[in-house]
């Protein structure tokens, strides 16, 4: 039985920890309050769609190739529960954070 490679999971999660935190910090701190904000939601959106397919046609590759199954499938899982908590963020209100 071959080991996980953690290593493989660290360095593929920090882009889509990254994303993740700064779509959390933009939505739970402010309210959209005008055009800067408007660029700002953006290019996370943006951003994040980016990072998601990539690391989803990265891992799809992996998967084929029959390399690193077993961590592809952690990276996809934590992509995916990302991706859904950043989403979430978005029905916060924000009188809960006053």
């Amino acid at each position: 039985m071959k080991k996980t490679n953690y290593k493989t999971i660290f360095l593929a999660y920090i882009p889509i920890g990254i994303i993740l935190f700064l779509v959390l910090k933009s939505e739970l701190s402010t309210g959209f309050r005008g055009f800067s904000d408007f660029m700002k939601y953006t290019f996370f959106l943006i951003g994040g769609i980016l990072v998601f397919i990539y690391t989803i046609i990265k891992q799809g590759i992996k998967i084929k190739k029959k390399v690193e199954v077993r961590e592809a499938k952690i990276i996809i899982t934590l992509l995916i529960i990302s991706t859904f908590l950043a989403i979430g963020s978005l029905y916060i209100p924000d009188y809960l954070f006053y």
